[in-house]
């Protein structure tokens, strides 16, 4: 019985994941312009989907680092606005160049930046900081996940396992299957 309500329950959470997905792949129309909206939906609900080892119960925040320029940004402030993230307010900061990011749950590298990915996560190695690359094949090269464009101009994802096991963050299975799994 316990492990019938168990099943049950994964197969709701998801669903619940595929549903919320596919509404973002079917907002988007890239054949014309890039929905940035569709980007910052995929990151919410990657955060909500991977668990990071401990956010400290005394922190108010997730913070959110944008480095270099993208219309990501606003969105993802317009989203911080009514979200939250596992009961934390959420913060977005900009940054042009590499700082400390002592205060970052997550790095989101835009496309102008995507040349400086190898050199960020390798000073940020064995920190439990979330690295998302804006650009296609990112992943390949070190971020734990990055967008990708299919031929029909749908937003997909890429994940690395293994970058994410190296920063201790697990991602839910039901993310997994829906993400192309890619090694640097």
């Amino acid at each position: 019985m316990l492990s019938n309500l168990i099943h049950i329950k994964k197969n709701k959470v998801s669903r619940a994941i595929v549903c919320i997905l596919l509404f973002a792949f079917s907002y988007c129309g890239f054949a014309q312009e890039t929905n940035y909206k569709t980007y910052s939906i995929f990151i919410y609900n990657f955060i909500k989907y991977i668990e990071w080892p401990k956010i400290e119960p005394a922190k108010k925040d997730f913070t959110i680092y944008m480095i270099g320029n993208s219309k990501v940004f606003g969105e993802l402030t317009t989203l911080a606005k009514t979200k939250r993230i596992k009961d934390k307010t959420i913060i977005v900061k900009k940054s042009d160049e590499f700082q400390n990011f002592q205060d970052a749950d997550l790095i989101y590298i835009s496309d102008n930046k995507s040349l400086t990915v190898k050199d960020i996560t390798s000073k940020l190695k064995d920190k439990e900081i979330l690295i998302i690359g804006e650009r296609e094949d990112l992943a390949k090269k070190g971020a734990a996940i990055s967008f990708a464009v299919l031929e029909t101009d749908e937003l997909s994802f890429d994940i690395n396992l293994k970058e994410l096991r190296s920063r201790k963050l697990q991602i839910s299975s039901s993310l997994i299957r829906l993400g192309n799994i890619v090694e640097e």
